[in-house]
């Protein structure tokens, strides 16, 4: 079940040594920038879930966050390239509901950057890891939407 839900969490994703850099700009302005709300992502959750208490869901979408940092910086080396982006800063939360919100506003801000991404890839590697991770970060915003349903009875079984 973990791994249907989660979009194959246990697989490894092979990134080559060496991919050929890309020739549009605007592809690395865009790789730069959803790079950069992934740290930001890892932060903001990492604080959240801290700040309330609460593991569920972070603990799972932090594990895969990481792995998109990890992922996508091993693209930057084998395309030679620097991942220089600066990342955004925390938003401060004052409830878990809305801490929720701003984990779901940040996995839904991704999802159009990751599909013009493989849209406009120039290998077929970084096509597979792009979608691969549009898969976890649309299961993301599913799993920030879900919890925001449940209403204050399910909050006691998220502590």
């Amino acid at each position: 079940m973990c791994g249907g839900m989660t979009g194959g969490q246990g697989r490894q994703r092979t990134i080559p040594d060496k991919l050929p850099a890309p020739e549009n700009e605007e592809w690395v302005k865009n790789f730069r920038r959803v790079y950069a709300l992934e740290k930001l992502s890892r932060v903001q959750y990492e604080t959240d879930s801290s700040k309330y208490g609460v593991n569920m869901p972070y603990h799972m979408i932090i594990w895969q966050v990481n792995n998109h940092i990890e992922w996508e910086e091993k693209m930057f080396s084998a395309y030679g390239i620097s991942p220089d982006s600066p990342v955004p800063a925390v938003k401060q939360t004052s409830s878990l509901g809305e801490a929720y919100q701003v984990g779901y506003d940040l996995e839904t801000d991704l999802i159009p950057g990751y599909e013009w991404l493989i849209k406009n890839a120039g290998d077929q590697d970084s096509k597979n890891v792009l979608d691969f991770i549009l898969l976890q970060t649309r299961m993301h915003a599913t799993m920030f939407q879900h919890v925001m349903g449940i209403g204050t009875m399910g909050l006691g079984m998220m502590r």
